[in-house]
């Protein structure tokens, strides 16, 4: 998900603009819901490990 982000700003950066706020914030929440999407597999795969010891 961050390469989204890192691309948009290279991008701003190689054509001499600048990132406004409103695409900063359209970012993050990018990265945010990649971040929530993960988590929840992340839990089920620790509790399905503990229960196999």
């Amino acid at each position: 998900m961050a390469e989204g982000l890192v691309g948009a700003a290279s991008a701003a950066v190689l054509a001499g603009e600048a990132l406004q706020r409103l695409e900063i914030i359209g970012g993050a929440l990018v990265l945010v819901a990649g971040i929530l999407e993960i988590r929840p597999v992340r839990g089920l795969r620790q509790e399905t490990e503990s229960q196999r010891r």
